[in-house]
């Protein structure tokens, strides 16, 4: 069994293994985020960023509202989100780009004696690198939007500073405090990230058929299968 074989079958395995896991922990946001709907009469919960297919700084900000007004093991639900969620949707980022590269790859070197079609392969696996640069940057996006908006949050819940300051140091400090927690042209930035990811899945054929018949629907199995108040 050639390398490439082995390091497809690797990390095919390793992929499942991280999206189930990234999957159970995304259902107890969403409980959470539930809560925080159910607040509001007449209201939608609202969903993760990069599961939509558009959304804004309007969004973001009302999902960073819902998601810092719920607590999940002792700490907000935004924080769970940023810190856990998006920290092993990462290592799935790595472990998938992976397995679509060397999956085209393997295909392509079946295909060899089709020159066309193993040109075809290659330019596929090159979509899955660009893949998982798309993903992790988008989650790296995210995290520093969020980052933002809990040391917005600490800034505002602290008293200004007695302490005097220099007028433009006092001024940069007035305008964060006004600051909303969710700048635009990061938001812009995000949403931009999550339709290159979507694209690049898409457009290596392998990694978009595998996530449209395996991921998702195993996706919508341990959602029915584990309630999320009690998914690890």
């Amino acid at each position: 069994m050639s390398p490439t074989a082995v390091a497809t079958g690797i990390f095919f395995v390793l992929s499942l293994a991280l999206f189930s896991t990234t999957a159970l922990k995304r259902h107890r946001l969403d409980a959470a985020l539930a809560r925080a709907a159910a607040a509001r009469p007449s209201t939608e919960p609202l969903d993760t960023p990069e599961r939509l297919k558009t959304y804004d700084q309007t969004f973001l900000i009302a999902f960073i509202e819902d998601a810092r007004s719920q607590t999940i093991d002792g700490r907000s639900a935004l924080d769970y989100y940023a810190r856990t969620i998006l920290a092993w949707d990462m290592w799935f980022a790595v472990a998938f780009a992976i397995f679509i590269t060397s999956a085209d790859l393997l295909v392509a070197d079946w295909c060899a004696a089709r020159p066309l079609v193993a040109r075809a392969f290659l330019i596929f696996a090159s979509m899955g690198v660009l893949y998982g640069v798309a993903d992790l940057a988008e989650d790296f996006m995210l995290r520093k939007i969020f980052r933002h908006a809990e040391e917005l949050e600490a800034m505002k819940a602290s008293p200004r500073s007695a302490a005097p300051a220099a007028d433009d140091a006092a001024g940069k400090e007035a305008a964060r405090r006004e600051s909303l927690p969710a700048d635009a042209a990061q938001s812009d930035a995000a949403h931009a990230l999550t339709h290159l990811k979507r694209f690049t899945i898409a457009a290596s054929v392998v990694g978009g058929i595998v996530f449209l018949v395996i991921c998702l629907p195993l996706d919508w199995v341990i959602k029915k299968a584990v309630p999320a108040s009690d998914a690890a």
